[in-house]
């Protein structure tokens, strides 16, 4: 029983500390990517901000989940078939959604260190949005 009461004591404190420097740090990349002029031209860092949105509205969403799950017996899938839904929604496509701007990102650096002029005009600020 003790390993039980452990483990949601973990998941308590640590998903806080997860939560609250999470929202910290994705809260300055969209600061700093939306906020500087230099950035807002450039498609990999348009990337990038997608990205950090969609990591900070899966952290609020899932993590809180998580917590009042494991920790307090609050089971939110469990209650209605909207939240079950609405759950695996916000579980899986933030996942993709981030990992499609990281690929996009990559493209980008791709396309803007290539040799070739005909590929490095591909990066445009314009394809990205």
């Amino acid at each position: 029983m003790t390993l039980i009461y452990d483990a949601q004591q973990f998941t308590t404190y640590i998903g806080f500390f997860f939560l609250i420097f999470s929202v910290i740090g994705n809260g300055i990349n969209i600061l700093v990517f939306s906020r500087t002029p230099m950035y807002r031209t450039n498609p990999c860092a348009f990337y990038f901000l997608i990205g950090s949105i969609d990591n900070l509205l899966y952290l609020l969403f899932n993590i809180p989940a998580r917590i009042l799950s494991v920790s307090y017996g609050i089971d939110l899938t469990s209650m209605s078939r909207t939240g079950c839904k609405l759950r695996y929604y916000f579980l899986i496509t933030p996942t993709l959604i981030a990992m499609s701007c990281s690929c996009l990102a990559t493209i980008d650096q791709f396309l803007v260190t290539s040799k070739s002029v005909s590929i490095r005009i591909l990066s445009d600020i314009k394809w990205a949005h």
